[in-house]
């Protein structure tokens, strides 16, 4: 996945200690026209935002070690160049009102629960509150798990048929 910033195209950071789920996100966004930088943790995302260019967005984990939401949360409100980009919190842990209340609070715009939402409503809310707020798919829409296929390796080899697993 690019990890610069292109002109037109907004930069999306994705903080997340879950590998498959990070890199399945990260791809459905990049499909919709962004650059995605994805990361394995909310101490990294700090880091990563003491380097330019800032982020049109953030989609942050709840509950990661080290500096989960809460903490990257409460770093961007103490500073001011960071409090302006907005963010977005996901957890896997059942829907609680009084965590969601609290992330808000910290200045999170939208609160996602990774077990109820698919990638497409992920993408809606992502459309949203990134700046710009226009995301176009920018190709076809990926299989959502697996799916049988005819290939060839090569041009002059029979073809052969298999499934192939997709993470979009």
């Amino acid at each position: 996945l690019p990890t610069k910033s292109t002109s037109r195209r907004p930069l999306i950071l994705i903080a997340d200690d879950d590998r498959f789920f990070r890199e399945r996100t990260a791809a459905a966004l990049h499909d919709w026209g962004c650059d995605v930088e994805a990361i394995a943790s909310g101490s990294e995302l700090l880091q990563r935002l003491e380097r330019a260019p800032r982020p049109a967005l953030l989609v942050v984990d709840v509950f990661m070690p080290g500096a989960g939401g809460h903490e990257v949360l409460t770093r961007l409100r103490e500073t001011p160049a960071w409090s302006v980009v907005p963010t977005i919190v996901m957890s896997a842990v059942r829907e609680d009102a009084a965590i969601e209340s609290e992330l808000r609070r910290l200045g999170a715009r939208a609160f996602i629960a990774k077990t109820s939402t698919d990638l497409e409503t992920l993408v809606e809310v992502v459309r949203q509150h990134a700046s710009p707020p226009t995301l176009v798919r920018r190709t076809a829409p990926r299989v959502p798990t697996w799916g049988l296929a005819h290939f060839r390796e090569t041009a002059d080899q029979p073809w052969r048929t298999g499934f192939v697993y997709n993470l979009g």
